[in-house]
């Protein structure tokens, strides 16, 4: 097949310097300028790692996309150890509305509680609250116990007046049985369903979003 003479082809006279089509060492560029120049198909690992926009070369973006991963994770982390910060930094509020107390702390959990808990004006607010918003998706450090114990209106489901409470959480993506950090906790589930009438979203059936918590004045 080659090579060809110079009767065949006046070609081979002069050495070529550049070919974007042909030489490999230009097709990096092509790669990385996303040029999609006919008579290449489609890619031969469709699912690989691309890199649009860049001037990176083909051999050095496994290495900027593992970095960019390593970024990521990183930054992650943070966010992870500025969250576990902020949970105390949560507003605990107290709405009174006609003659009706809902109880709203967030993601408030036990050194937050505690400044509350320790004044008997405070206290004395968070008695007779209606409605508790379950702090922190139900964990084991966000519903303080001396705080449920004073809850005069928990009571068993003939109480008239009973607590509601509502929980927004998913059972299996926090914490674990065997450390007992799992969220929501289960001892705080059951006290919750004895003593009060819980509305959680985990028990909400497939396709619900929401459900109507009704307080009568």
């Amino acid at each position: 097949l080659g090579p060809p003479t110079l009767h065949q082809s006046e070609a081979i006279r002069k050495q070529r310097s550049k070919d974007p089509d042909e030489f490999w060492h230009l097709q990096f560029k092509r790669l990385a300028d996303g040029d999609a120049q006919a008579g290449f198909g489609d890619p031969v690992f469709p699912n690989a790692v691309v890199a649009k926009g860049t001037k990176l070369p083909a051999t050095a973006r496994w290495l900027a996309y593992r970095m960019q991963q390593a970024r990521d994770e990183q930054l992650l982390g943070i966010v992870t150890a500025l969250d576990k910060q902020m949970n105390n930094t949560s507003l605990i509020l107290l709405f009174e509305t006609a003659n009706k107390k809902l109880l709203f702390p967030g993601d408030a959990q036990i050194e937050n509680w505690s400044v509350a808990l320790s004044k008997d004006k405070y206290r004395k607010l968070l008695a007779d609250v209606d409605l508790y918003k379950v702090g922190h998706h139900g964990s084991l450090n966000a519903t303080p116990r001396s705080m449920w114990g004073a809850f005069k209106k928990k009571g068993a489901a003939s109480k008239a007046g009973r607590l509601k409470t509502v929980l927004s959480t998913m059972p299996g993506k926090h914490g674990d049985e065997q450390s007992k950090t799992e969220v929501p906790r289960t001892t705080l589930l059951t006290e919750l369903g004895r003593q009060s009438e819980l509305h959680s979203t985990h028990t909400l059936n497939q396709g619900v979003l929401f459900t109507r918590v009704d307080l009568s004045l």
